[in-house]
């Protein structure tokens, strides 16, 4: 009985203790240890009708009661940063920070959930713009817009090729009629806007997008090839037979020189080049606040005797970048992953000669915004009871970014319900886990988690 008694006393005194220690947790004076609340929320996306829409109202029924000034998490960050390199000391957490770059916080005060604004180019200023970027060119003699424009966003049919001599549509070996794009010239009334409209020779490629051109080559690299192609679409990606010379960041390589057409020229000043082009617009200026930065840089030798200077681009809004990857869509719990990036390519070193990406032209406007954030380390604490106790994560850059998304409510997945294009400010942490990459986003505002894998 005495044995019995003592040890309902050790459990009594055992609960009491978890019992203090819990408190001592809720008053978030400490929050190292603390195993947090796992919400699955939908990032303030509501279904109306046969449409998801984002909602403030119910994004403001999930933020995080853990958030702080901006400027405190600016102030704090430091700190922060050197409490992530502990952990592997502190925690039991499968999280490690070993030679992980932080990228500076920005000075900054507020953060925004973003939507694009809606944008659309009309058939008059689609085809201006294509004549116009033809006699900048030095080309008016050599293209000819009646027959080479056409158009690829399907508002109408594509058309029977017609043999010259007989007149007659042209078939394939299984007798299938041969088609293509439709011209744009001779039906321009039939049209309902420019996007898609295009011209793709071997002198020239040009493709309207909702704010601009979207892609384009001035048939400089298809000129000097060793071997020229039929169409100059292809000018943006390094052919089988360009040998990759240098790869990295444009920190690492910004001062080394290459012999380009317009001589031995540094990829720094390329890169000046570069950002100039498209600050001059393509052809539309820049909206309000948005600029690019160039962060990869990739040197190949083109021909015997030039290199060939390649840039991944990334547009920042107010001073944060957006996320760059590979370009496409991830599914992530209960959002896809738009992570949208340009590349610009360039033999001559004084311009652009070939780019295929987002036009800055593009502007945003804002859903939600407000003073006040999760820190880096409250960041990791959301990473850290979600997803750091189920693989080993070996994170190797920490950053503050803007996510695109294609969002829509986790109560219903239907493929073809219209999903809005939300972007949120997201605390990024980006490595490697057993079977390769591992890029975790976590919501600033609610601590939400859209994560992909690419292996």
């Amino acid at each position: 009985m005495r044995r019995i008694t003592k040890i309902i006393c050790c459990v009594c005194v055992i609960l009491f203790l978890l019992l203090l220690i819990a408190c001592a947790r809720n008053n978030g004076s400490d929050r190292q240890n603390e195993e947090r609340k796992i919400e699955n929320t939908s990032g303030g996306i509501v279904r109306e009708n046969d449409t998801y829409v984002f909602s403030s109202d119910e994004y403001n029924k999930v933020l995080s009661e853990y958030r702080k000034n901006i400027s405190e998490c600016i102030a704090d960050y430091e700190e922060d940063i050197n409490k992530l390199k502990q952990t592997e000391q502190t925690d039991t957490c499968n999280i490690s920070f070993e030679n992980c770059e932080f990228v500076d916080i920005p000075q900054i005060d507020t953060l925004e959930v973003l939507e694009y604004k809606r944008e659309e180019i009309s058939v008059d200023d689609a085809i201006g713009m294509i004549e116009n970027t033809i006699n900048r060119l030095g080309l008016n003699d050599k293209v000819n817009i009646e027959s080479e424009l056409k158009d690829a966003s399907a508002q109408l049919p594509n058309e029977p090729v017609v043999d010259e001599i007989s007149g007659q549509a042209m078939t394939d070996d299984a007798g299938n009629i041969i088609t293509d794009y439709p011209k744009v010239l001779d039906k321009k009334d039939r049209f309902d806007s420019g996007k898609g409209f295009f011209i793709n020779s071997d002198i020239l490629h040009i493709q309207m997008g909702d704010c601009g051109v979207y892609s384009f080559s001035d048939g400089v690299i298809n000129k000097n090839k060793k071997e020229p192609k039929g169409y100059c679409f292809f000018d943006i990606y390094p052919m089988d037979d360009e040998k990759l010379i240098k790869k990295g960041n444009f920190d690492e390589l910004k001062d080394e020189k290459y012999n380009l057409l317009d001589g031995e020229i540094s990829i720094k000043d390329a890169v000046e080049a570069t950002k100039e082009f498209f600050k001059e617009g393509t052809p539309l200026s820049a909206a309000e606040n948005v600029d690019i930065e160039v962060i990869d840089v990739s040197v190949y030798k083109f021909n015997d005797e030039l290199y060939r200077y390649c840039f991944e681009i990334r547009r920042k809004y107010k001073n944060i970048p957006f996320v760059l990857g590979s370009t496409g869509h991830k599914r992530v719990n209960d959002i896809l992953i738009d992570d949208m990036g340009k590349t610009a390519t360039t033999i001559s070193g004084s311009t652009v000669n070939a780019y295929l990406g987002f036009n800055e032209h593009q502007g945003f406007n804002s859903l939600f915004s407000d003073t006040r954030i999760l820190s880096v380390y409250d960041a990791y604490l959301e990473l850290k009871a979600k997803i750091g106790q189920n693989l080993n994560f070996n994170v190797k850059k920490v950053e503050l970014v803007y996510v695109p998304t294609e969002a829509y409510a986790n109560t219903d997945t239907t493929i073809n319900i219209i999903r809005p294009k939300v972007i949120y400010p997201c605390w990024s942490f980006i490595g490697y886990y057993s079977e390769g990459e591992l890029r975790a986003f976590i919501d600033v505002f609610t601590g939400d988690i859209y994560y992909y894998i690419q292996v």
